[in-house]
């Protein structure tokens, strides 16, 4: 969810090797935090050598910096299409909502990453990365909703940071009770990822549009 963070952002598209050395580090780091990790158990989880490691990323602290890039490398495209896709703006921002949880889902080691640090009060440089990131990603989708908001696509009702607090903290409170949300329903009128989407839109969206800043007359009087 940011514009490029790594200190040696590479030149062109990842070879093989560093993606997969990327992906482990991830879950790696995930799972047992910067300081639990070695470069040998990348380079174990990866299948590659701690050289090969090293060819790629020159340390620990920059290949973490990588992972986090790696970890959020849709966010662009999907503010784009927020932006600029088709559809209306209330249906563009089911759309992203729908693309957020999709992307939480098919990716839990990524979330967790971002969890882990958060829960760790230690005033680690990972730390200051990690929230340096988040900071990126929710100033950039902000500017997206509030340049929408001035071309009066987006109702002036609506403020944007509560609009995406709702959308990203309903979609992870969805990611993180995903294993208890089907014992609450039988198993034909179980919540899927979808209906979650649609429903969360139909309440937070019915009056985003523009043309809801018009009165209407039941608001006045009658004289």
């Amino acid at each position: 969810m940011q514009q490029s963070t790594s200190t040696e952002a590479p030149a062109g598209p990842r070879t093989e090797a560093a993606l997969r050395i990327l992906e482990a580090a991830k879950s790696l780091f995930a799972d047992m935090g910067y300081e639990g990790v070695s470069i040998r158990d990348i380079a174990d989880r990866a299948k590659v050598s701690k050289a090969n490691v090293f060819h790629h990323f020159t340390s620990k602290a920059s290949l973490y910096e990588a992972v986090l890039e790696h970890a959020t490398a849709d966010w662009d495209a999907q503010l784009d299409l927020l932006k600029n896709g088709s559809g209306s703006i209330a249906e563009r921002i089911a759309d992203f909502a729908a693309e957020d949880l999709q992307h939480q889902l098919a990716d839990p080691h990524g979330v967790y990453l971002f969890l882990r640090q958060l829960m760790d009060n230690r005033h680690t440089a990972q730390r200051r990365k990690t929230e340096e990131v988040i900071t990126r990603g929710l100033r950039s989708l902000l500017d997206v909703l509030e340049e929408v908001q001035q071309n009066r696509e987006l109702s002036q009702r609506i403020d944007p940071l509560t609009l995406v607090l709702a959308i990203l903290g309903s979609n992870f409170m969805y990611f993180q009770l995903r294993h208890l949300l089907n014992g609450l329903f039988d198993p034909e009128s179980r919540v899927t990822p979808e209906d979650f989407s649609r429903s969360l839109i139909r309440l937070i969206t019915p009056s985003t549009g523009a043309a809801s800043d018009s009165s209407s007359p039941s608001d006045h009087p009658a004289s």
